[in-house]
């Protein structure tokens, strides 16, 4: 997936901001520590505050005072797999779009994600940080075209 949009910028203080020139706030949900890092240090790239959480009902929580733009999870966490965080996501947020990462890829877990919990995209691992980030730039334009 190419990358072709520009990055965000951000704005100066006395600068009228738009909602599209506010910085974006997208959750990692991971249980790899070392992956959260990898992602967050990635995704800053696109200048986007970058929360993680390795705990998948931890961040069902966040949700109930807190908005994300996009959330990206890993499949295969403890507790509870990522699609069924996404699916449980899309009832307390129906509009905020989900990026479903796994290591374990196939066509028939990518489809069960996308009839299930109505991810905007899965992504195998490993993957490569401009298609990600292609990715991610692409679910930031379709969270804006529903707001």
């Amino acid at each position: 997936m190419p990358a072709f949009a520009p990055a965000l910028s951000t704005t100066r203080p006395d600068t009228h901001v738009s909602a599209s020139q506010t910085r974006r706030r997208i959750l990692v949900v991971d249980d790899d520590s070392a992956v959260l890092e990898i992602l967050a240090e990635v995704l800053e790239r696109i200048e986007a505050d970058v929360e993680t959480c390795s705990d998948p009902e931890e961040a069902l929580r966040r949700f109930e005072g807190e908005t994300f733009d996009v959330v990206i999870s890993d499949e295969r966490m403890p507790k509870m797999t990522g699609s069924e965080m996404l699916r449980r996501l899309r009832g307390l947020s129906p509009r905020t779009p989900t990026i479903l990462l796994t290591g374990f890829a196939s066509r028939r877990q990518r489809d069960a994600a996308y009839e299930k919990s109505g991810v905007f995209c899965y992504v195998a691992k490993p993957f490569d940080t401009d298609d990600l980030l292609g990715t991610v730039r692409e679910a930031l334009r379709a969270a804006d075209t529903v707001r």
